[in-house]
């Protein structure tokens, strides 16, 4: 993929990095993001990423915390939505701990 189309899916790549490698337990820092970003062929500055983090905040609903650690600042994603197959899991479980199921034995 060129560079420039890789530029237009720039939100959804920052999407997908702070989804998969984030959590209370594992932060990034912005040079950490810039430079998974680059990973992917994407070059960005920290002010457009922030900016980026924001959108994602208000259109997809993300939970995007920041805090500071010393004096450095971290991003992670607090809380998510549960996949389809989480789910159901949660479901299966919650049947076969309330009804008698044959699958549940």
């Amino acid at each position: 993929m060129a560079r420039q189309q890789n530029q237009k899916i720039k939100l959804l790549v920052l999407r997908k990095i702070l989804l998969e490698k984030t959590d209370e337990g594992h932060r990034l820092s912005m040079q950490q993001i810039l430079s998974e970003l680059r990973a992917y062929d994407i070059s960005a500055r920290a002010e457009s990423v922030k900016d980026d983090m924001k959108q994602l905040q208000v259109w997809f609903k993300m939970d995007i915390q920041t805090i500071i650690e010393g004096n450095k600042v971290l991003y992670y994603v607090a809380s998510r939505e549960f996949e389809l197959a989480e789910v159901k899991l949660l479901i299966l479980n919650y049947s076969c701990n309330h009804r008698s199921y044959p699958f549940c034995a």
